[in-house]
């Protein structure tokens, strides 16, 4: 059951998610049902386009099915967290085999979700975790990197650096 207002807070921005899924009637219907909660879905319905779909969307959590046509989504996960770690992977699926799962968990899926799904409330809990999960890397990323470069400014610890 959808909220009739989204509970995830209206001050903050929307997230936006790269649905990856063959099929084009469940990417819309989970977009227009995660829309409730503040979550954007953009579909994706070959998975063999992913990559120019996330270089261009700003994308910092992907929804990815498991069985699709052209590519195994567990080759796709693997690819997307080569492509970009800080990526987080939630798996959306209609396969509930175990091996799977723990492969999919192994290769750096952060949760594992089974179609069909009647309440999305805890799938969008997910989105909004790994969403800020995401935010806080990055933001630590670019602390890290103020740090070396007022560090590397100071010709005193430049011998200390090298190491």
């Amino acid at each position: 059951m959808e909220p009739a207002h989204s509970s995830f807070g209206s001050s903050a921005a929307a997230v936006r998610v790269l649905h990856i899924d063959d099929d084009p009637t469940l990417t819309a219907l989970v977009g227009r049902r995660l829309a409730a909660y503040g979550i954007e879905i953009d579909a994706l319905n070959d998975e063999r386009r992913w990559e120019e779909n996330l270089a261009t969307g700003a994308y910092r959590v992907v929804l990815l099915d498991i069985d699709m046509p052209y590519r195994d989504g567990l080759q796709v996960l693997r690819d997307l967290k080569r492509y970009d770690g800080t990526i987080q992977v939630i798996m959306l699926t209609g396969i509930v085999r175990t091996h799977l799962i723990l492969e999919a968990l192994r290769d750096g899926a952060e949760y594992c979700f089974f179609k069909p799904l009647e309440d999305l409330e805890p799938l969008a809990q997910a989105i909004m975790s790994t969403s800020k999960r995401v935010d806080h890397w990055r933001e630590a990323v670019r602390f890290a990197r103020s740090e070396l470069d007022k560090l590397q400014s100071k010709p005193e610890l430049a011998p200390a650096l090298a190491t």
